[in-house]
């Protein structure tokens, strides 16, 4: 709600971390690396971005997962106001 005394902001991204470089494992396929996003968020649900391609709408307090690349990324959490909180992490 507009203006409501709850409303915390936009939410905060825990997963990735701030300055997170993930290194893949050699020989593990990557679709078992997964990487967990997780934000903090009063918003009952968010919606998840990574370089731009939607990953996922889900309930705020769950996970979701991201299949990795290697190179730089970005990951985007939009709650269910609009309001998003950005990140940028590589993968080696």
């Amino acid at each position: 709600a507009e203006g409501c005394a709850l409303d915390a902001g936009p939410p905060a991204m825990i997963l990735p971390s701030a300055g997170q470089t993930l290194t893949l494992i050699p020989g593990v396929p990557v679709e078992n690396q997964v990487v967990p996003l997780q934000a903090s968020t009063r918003s009952p649900t968010v919606t998840w971005f990574v370089d731009g391609t939607l990953i996922g709408t889900g309930a705020s307090e769950e996970r979701m997962y991201w299949t990795p690349s290697v190179g730089v990324h970005e990951a985007v959490v939009v709650d269910a106001a609009g309001r998003k909180a950005r990140r940028t992490f590589s993968v080696k």
